[in-house]
Order: structure tokens, then C-alpha cells, then sequence
């Protein structure tokens, strides 16, 4: 323990204005006593309060020590072991004597056992499933009708090439659209809402004297949307600057890009690998399997059985298939957002902060974003069986359907801000769900809820990638798809009356699966500026000291947009 004698006097200024260690100080009579106690590295800090840290530090090594509060006003900040190799932000220290302390202690650590627990189990069922698997298990499933179509011996088929065309074109498309957000994000917003509204109106117009009823459909939410965003016009101008604070932050950590792809990966990695497991484990467990068949040969049910104990296995396997994937995403938007939050507080380039938040996601807050998908989880049980037992009743079925959805979309948006929190200060998940919720009910935030256009913006991005991916593949399969199938029922195809309705369904089917590709790729880029906009909100909310200094025009717009939100707001508040 490393024990130094400080001059009254100077504790203010040597904790604000960070003094080097080398800087030499006189003695006097009335001298406390400041006990700086190093941290292990093996433990990236994070901070566990509802304000946010006095200054975040970071350096290559992490070697950060933490100094207690003084016994004169409850000061309490961070100061590194070798101050001059530390790149430092000061900010004014709020005199409440527990605000900022370290976290150096793993929190909701019973559920990150939990979870880890059952992983294991989980991953051994999948892989003894997988190991014992054959294909001969589902030879009894293989039916085939005279008029499917087959597929000539030494053709590629049209997929081969449709595919990574495709993907191409959607990685150039996401990547121009942030270009175009980071240079000019007033225009690209603007067009982003009112495009969708064209072409919905112009689509509806068009259909409207061949197909009423459908040109209608596309009318509707055409004028309505038109008419949300005229009502929103005034505020527009906050979610454009909301995307360049965010763009601009990106730009300079591009990591954050690898760390989204990465996770996208894993979860269909992860999805991959369960999928394979579930049903490779049925197989491997049952005992019998046959068709129950009419006197006209019509398939009429199936009769199953399985080992003991299998249903419950599989319902387990289920369970944790959908946790996991439930905590692949949530672990990265803490990620993220801790990439963020180091450089609001940080004020200037931090070395590695991918490194530092992705170690504070997987170890100290292991338990909260385990605990907070584990809420999801059991939201979506719910939601379900609920579902399941109104069924029978359409007026009940439709009623709950659209309550519980609305609670479990919006626990889902409590979720992503409470991960912000868990990023930002390392609370428990119960603190910073309930941290959250206030800030719901307070004057400044209700823009979370009611005046977020960023998300509409990004998601009008996403299906103009969708959109256009899809268009892409299904010309391409339309021009190739014929000339490539064959039917061995069809003498004469133009007599086959099936041909036409089957190469239009593989063409749709091609269409559809490239604009999923499209929508998955943007959501790479959705994530990342998901993750800013939640942290954003939350640092505005707890500290706007933070993103007045460092980002004066986003400070000034909020204030401009929503003075209702800003003019309680004082000096020493912030």
C-alpha cells in the first residue's frame, strides 16, 4: 500500500487538474492522508453510479490507481500510478461522498453462473446430437412430386453467383449510405424518411385502378407516415445532429464495425451449431417413426416415439438456444456503447477502447447482460403461451397479441438503455433498469420514447438496402433460372402447366433471400449507431457537461429542439 502525504490545499487541484507525480509539494500543518490502492489489471474498470465518472482514463497498460474520497468535502476521483504517461479529460467532481467509486467486483454473479452452466450442458446435448447424426435418419422425410423440378448433372446452379453478387452490392450500398450520413447527414435523413413515403404513395397510385383494395394498402401507410414526419419536421434537426455526433465517433474507432461483424457471425455460428444439435439429437433419441396413412394412401398424422426424458432435453435445448442468442447482441451493445462512453468522457482518442469495453462486457458485467436477456427470455415465454391458449378466441387472440407485444417491445427498449447504463457506470441489472426507468419519467429524456427519428431513419436505410438487394437477385434469377431448370415430366415444357408457377417461385424465393442479405449486412451498421444513440441519450440525461465540451453544436441543437428539456438545466448541474 502506497501511503502520501498531500497539502489540503492542493487536493482540488491535484485531482482535478491531474498534477504530475514528479511535481513537488510543500507540507502543511494540516495534511490528510491519501491512500492510493492499485487496481489488477486483470480487472478493466468500470463505474457504478447514476453519474457518470469524474474523467475515464486509459492507457496501454491499464494501470490506473484509485484515490478515496478526502475527509474534507467527499471528493472523490481517479488518479493513474504514472500520471504523466496517462492522457487525462478533467471535469468538475459532484461533492456527493459515494458518486464515483470503481467497480472491481463481478456483478449479478449468480446469473452469469447460471448461464454459463447451462451453455455447457447445452453444448454437450448439441454435440452429442450432432456426433451420432446421419442423413439416413430423415430418408423417411424425402418425398418428391412428378412435376418438382430437377436439376441438370454438371450446371452450377444461377445461386452461386446471385448470392455474392448480391453481397457485393449490399456492402457497397451500406457503405455509402454511411459515407453519405458521416458528409451530409441532413440530406441523407431527409431523404430517408421521405423516400419511403414516395414510393408508398406512388405504389398505392399505381395499383389503385387495376387492385383497390391493394393500392389502398399501400396508400394508407403512405399519407400517414407523410403526415408523422410533418409533424416532426421541428424536430428533424435533432436526429441530424444525433447522426453526425455518432458518425463522427465511428469514424474514428472503425473497430466498432469488426466487433458487430464478429457477433454477427457468432450468433449464426451459434444459431447454426443448435439447429444441428436439436435435431440431430431427436433423431439420435427416437425410437420409432412412422407415417399414419388413410385407405387412399393420404398422410393423415405421424406416430412418435422417443426415448425417456428426450422432450425434456429438447425443451431445455430450446431454452438455451434462445438465451444465448439473446445475449450475443445485448453483449455487444455493451460493448459498443462502452466504446462510446470512453470517448465522451475520455475528450480525445483513447488507445484500444474496443479492448477495454469488450473486457468489462465479459467479465464484471457478465452477469448483468446475462440477467437482462434472461428478462427477454421469460417476456417472450409468456408472450407466447399466452398466445398459444387464446387462440381458439380471435377477439382475445388479437388483444393480447397487441398488449403483451407492446410490454415486450418496450422492455426490449428499456433493455437497450439499461446495457448503456451496465456499459457506462458497471451497475447490477436491477440498478440499471431502475435507473433507466426514471430517466423515462424525467422531463429530460421523454425524447427517448416519443421523439427518436434516428431509429426511423435507419430502419427507411435498411429497407432501401433490403429493397434494392432483393430487385438485384430476382432479375438476376429471372434471366437465368429458366434456361437453367429442367422437368422430367415435361416433354413438352410449354405443355407444363406447373413450370411457370415453380420458376416463379424460385425466383421470388431467390429475391426474397437477397434481401435478407442485404437487411442483415445494415444491420452491422444499425447496431453500432444503435449502441451511440443509446449511450448518447444516457450521457445527455446523466452529464451534459460531457457532450457540451466536446460536442458544442449536438449540445446547442438539443437546446434549440428542446428547450422544454434544457431550461431547468444550470451551470452547477451540469
Amino acid at each position: 500500500m502506497l501511503t502520501k502525504q498531500i497539502p489540503s490545499p492542493c487536493i482540488k487541484f491535484a485531482a482535478c487538474l491531474c498534477i504530475p507525480q514528479r511535481s513537488r509539494l510543500t507540507s502543511t500543518a494540516h495534511t490528510p492522508t491519501i491512500t492510493m490502492s492499485p487496481i489488477p489489471q486483470s480487472e478493466s474498470p468500470a463505474y457504478s453510479t447514476s453519474e457518470p465518472p469524474a474523467f475515464d482514463i486509459y492507457d496501454q497498460s491499464d494501470d490506473v490507481s484509485l484515490l478515496s474520497s478526502s475527509s474534507e468535502k467527499g471528493l472523490t476521483t481517479y488518479m493513474p500510478s504514472v500520471m504523466e504517461d496517462v492522457k487525462l479529460q478533467p471535469q468538475e467532481v459532484d461533492e456527493q461522498s459515494q458518486k464515483f467509486t470503481f467497480v472491481t467486483k463481478y456483478k449479478d454473479l449468480g446469473v452469469g453462473a447460471i448461464f454459463m452452466m447451462q451453455l455447457v450442458a447445452a453444448t454437450a446435448i448439441n454435440a452429442v446430437g450432432i456426433v451420432n447424426f446421419t442423413g439416413s435418419s430423415i430418408s423417411m422425410f424425402s418425398m418428391t412430386d412428378s412435376n418438382t423440378p430437377q436439376y441438370p448433372a454438371g450446371k452450377i446452379h444461377p445461386t452461386a453467383y446471385i448470392l455474392p453478387i448480391t453481397f457485393v452490392v449490399s456492402v457497397a450500398l451500406c457503405l455509402v449510405l454511411f459515407t453519405a450520413l458521416r458528409k451530409n447527414a441532413q440530406a441523407t435523413t431527409y431523404a430517408a424518411l421521405f423516400t419511403p413515403v414516395a414510393l408508398l404513395i406512388l405504389t398505392g397510385a399505381a395499383l389503385l385502378p387495376f387492385h383497390g383494395p391493394l393500392g389502398v394498402v399501400f396508400l394508407i401507410p403512405g399519407l400517414v407516415l407523410g403526415y408523422l414526419i410533418h409533424i416532426w419536421r421541428n424536430r428533424i434537426g435533432f436526429a441530424v445532429a444525433m447522426l453526425e455526433t455518432i458518425t463522427t465517433v465511428i469514424k474514428i474507432y472503425p473497430s466498432m464495425y469488426a466487433a458487430s461483424v464478429l457477433a454477427l457471425l457468432a450468433q449464426l455460428a451459434y444459431f447454426a451449431f443448435t439447429i444441428a444439435g436439436f435435431i440431430g439429437f431427436f433423431f439420435y433419441r427416437l425410437r420409432k417413426l412412422e407415417w399414419e396413412v388413410d385407405a387412399d394412401g393420404n398422410i393423415v398424422g405421424i406416430d412418435i416415439d422417443l426415448a425417456p426424458g428426450t422432450d425434456v432435453a429438447l425443451t431445455f435445448l430450446f431454452v438455451s438456444g434462445y438465451w444465448t442468442m439473446q445475449f450475443i447482441p445485448n453483449a455487444l451493445q455493451v460493448i459498443l456503447s462502452g466504446v462510446f462512453a470512453s470517448h465522451y468522457f475520455g475528450g480525445a482518442v483513447q488507445p484500444a477502447p474496443l479492448k477495454s469495453a469488450a473486457h468489462r462486457a465479459l467479465t464484471t458485467s457478465f452477469g448483468p447482460i446475462a440477467f437482462g436477456s434472461f428478462v427477454i427470455l421469460i417476456a417472450q415465454a409468456i408472450y407466447s403461451c399466452v398466445l398459444s391458449v387464446t387462440r381458439s378466441n380471435p377477439l382475445m387472440h388479437a388483444c393480447c397479441q397487441c398488449g403483451l407485444g407492446f410490454v415486450l417491445s418496450f422492455l426490449e427498449y428499456v433493455n437497450k438503455y439499461a446495457f448503456a447504463q451496465v456499459a457506462i457506470y458497471g451497475k447490477d441489472y436491477v440498478s440499471a433498469a431502475k435507473d433507466t426507468w426514471n430517466l423515462f419519467k424525467s422531463s429530460g429524456v421523454t425524447l427517448i420514447i416519443n421523439d427518436n427519428l434516428v431509429n426511423f431513419v435507419m430502419g427507411s436505410l435498411a429497407c432501401t438496402v433490403a429493397l434494392i438487394s432483393g430487385y438485384l437477385g430476382a432479375f438476376l434469377a429471372f434471366i437465368s433460372i429458366p434456361d437453367y431448370r429442367s422437368y422430367s415430366s415435361c416433354a413438352d415444357p410449354d405443355a407444363c402447366e406447373n413450370q411457370a408457377a415453380a420458376i416463379s417461385a424460385e425466383i421470388t424465393t431467390i429475391g426474397l433471400g437477397c434481401a435478407l442479405i442485404g437487411a442483415v449486412i445494415m444491420q452491422i451498421l444499425i447496431k453500432v449507431i444503435d449502441a451511440g444513440v443509446a449511450t448518447t441519450f444516457v450521457v445527455v440525461a446523466e452529464d451534459r457537461q460531457v457532450l457540451k465540451r466536446g460536442f458544442p453544436s449536438f449540445y446547442e441543437k438539443l437546446k434549440s429542439v428542446y428547450p422544454q428539456v434544457t431550461e431547468n438545466w444550470t451551470e452547477d448541474g451540469l
